[in-house]
């Protein structure tokens, strides 16, 4: 029996690539927020920074590729839910930075969909598969190994916020995938992000802001949180209709690696042989849970 031909269109080529850039602008985003934390930002400030920056994207999206502004009634409540959620990882993962590395952010962060897979289990009333039990106590095994030695001397804070982000990516995975079943990208990304803005702005106030970085170094570190929100929604957004879902979250799941990787060489966030192994299992755990996921 002859060989099995597998034909890559140029389609799938742009969708892949399209998906890699994806993974390295949120990653650009991430670090970018760490160099501004250093010269006098915060946290809210960031967030309602992105929130202009992804409005405009928004608006853009809606000029260019829809006819139409108006958002069907059943997709309001979703679409509310998954900002929610996407406000989680903002905050979350934005103030987690401030306390703790950003690599440890990063694992915890990466937790979710290990939770995405038994909160599905739970609401389908089924057993997970072997591979998604697998994934799941690699992720966990991962996690101890990377947190267990410094727990101790890790800050609270940052590790009660990093868990805020991942509740938010299991809310943006679950009900993201309603709100894109009846309404456009280009909707969503508008009001999401008005949304985003609306309560960013306010919470940024209240806070004490704005307090944007300073100098050169913040500059260049808002420069990099722009380009990396735009390259990394709008890249998401090509990547998805170029190439199958399935491998497109393969691929997204180099952020990860990408943001642990730049945060070594541009931050001197180093960990220990040990943390690395540990990051290596959980970041293992979330390509089979992107099987398993695809597979079901």
């Amino acid at each position: 029996m002859g060989a099995r031909t597998v034909t890559v269109t140029r389609s799938d080529l742009r969708g892949v690539l399209a998906a890699g850039l994806a993974a390295s602008g949120f990653s650009l985003s991430l670090i970018s927020a760490g160099f501004a934390f250093k010269v006098g930002a915060d946290p809210a400030t960031l967030v309602a920074f992105r929130g202009v920056v992804g409005l405009v994207i928004g608006i853009v999206m809606v000029r260019f590729l829809t006819t139409t502004c108006k958002l069907s009634a059943d997709a309001l409540v979703p679409l509310v839910l998954t900002t929610v959620g996407m406000m989680f990882i903002n905050y979350g993962y934005m103030g987690a930075i401030r306390y703790i590395p950003i690599s440890l952010a990063t694992l915890v962060f990466y937790m979710f969909p290990m939770l995405v897979l038994c909160v599905s289990s739970i609401v389908e009333r089924k057993l997970p598969s072997a591979l998604s039990g697998t994934a799941f106590l690699m992720a966990f095994a991962g996690l101890a190994l990377a947190l267990g030695n410094s727990l101790g001397d890790l800050d609270w804070r940052g590790l009660m916020l990093a868990l805020v982000a991942t509740v938010g990516g299991v809310m943006l995975f679950f009900f993201g995938s309603r709100t894109a079943k009846r309404t456009s990208i280009s909707l969503f990304t508008l009001y999401s992000q008005l949304i985003i803005l609306l309560i960013g702005l306010p919470v940024m106030i209240v806070l004490g802001g704005p307090n944007l970085p300073s100098g050169t170094t913040g500059g260049f570190a808002l420069l990099g949180i722009c380009l990396g929100y735009l390259t990394g929604i709008s890249m998401q957004f090509f990547a998805v209709r170029l190439i199958s879902p399935s491998l497109a979250a393969l691929i997204f799941n180099v952020e990860p690696v990408i943001t642990i990787s730049l945060s070594a060489l541009l931050l001197g966030d180093v960990l220990s042989l040990g943390q690395y192994g540990g990051g290596a299992l959980v970041i293992g755990s979330v390509i089979l849970a992107t099987r398993a996921t695809s597979s079901d």
